[in-house]
């Protein structure tokens, strides 16, 4: 049998889903907006990332939607 999820749309009309994220130090179920240009990288608030202990990996270049770009941190 398949495994299937589920999610919600917000009001705003955003396909939401619930996701379990760990790190070495824990873990915790997030709401993440589903981005229809996915590439393979979830994007979590600082302190989430710091709650969970994940290790940083590298830095990069991340271009937005509207073209502008931000330096951004992987882990």
């Amino acid at each position: 049998m398949p495994n299937t999820r589920s999610g919600t749309v917000t009001a705003r009309r955003e396909p939401v889903v619930r996701v379990r994220v760990r790190g070495p130090a824990g873990e915790a179920d997030v709401d993440l907006v589903v981005d229809t240009g996915f590439t393979g990288a979830l994007v979590l608030p600082a302190a989430l990332v710091a709650a969970l202990g994940l290790p940083w990996q590298s830095g990069g270049r991340a271009v937005l939607a509207d073209g502008s770009t931000h330096q951004i941190d992987y882990y």
